[in-house]
């Protein structure tokens, strides 16, 4: 019989996909999107899973798995308590990386975040 997986499971595979591709460079960034989106649950939404504008700006903005996480669900227009409860984090945790967000993107405040989601289409 097989065990049941940790919830983190997936989180934990996909962080370690991305440390071997930061690393060795053998996995495209392009790889991880999908993995990324079908961990959120929002694999059956075309405007996220087909969005070649949303690839392009995350491939040219180097967020942290986390921080990708938290973009897309940002831009999706979910509150920071909504994020926090999807990624089982605090809301404190999210402010931390929405503000990594802000710095590594050059965007001021969620208003622009939410602009910028428009703009990609989502």
């Amino acid at each position: 019989m097989q065990e049941k997986q940790l919830p983190g499971y997936l989180d934990q595979t996909i962080e370690a996909l991305s440390n071997e591709a930061l690393s060795n460079q053998g996995i495209l960034y392009d790889d991880l999107i999908p993995k990324l989106i079908k961990s959120l649950g929002l694999e059956n939404e075309p405007q996220i899973t087909e969005n070649h504008k949303l690839y392009t700006f995350l491939e040219s903005h180097p967020l942290t798995i986390t921080e990708t996480k938290v973009f897309i669900l940002a831009v999706k227009g979910f509150s920071n308590e909504g994020i926090a409860k999807h990624l089982f984090v605090s809301k404190n945790t999210i402010k931390y990386h929405l503000k990594h967000i802000y710095r590594k993107t050059a965007i001021k405040n969620r208003t622009a975040l939410i602009k910028l989601g428009a703009k990609l289409g989502i």
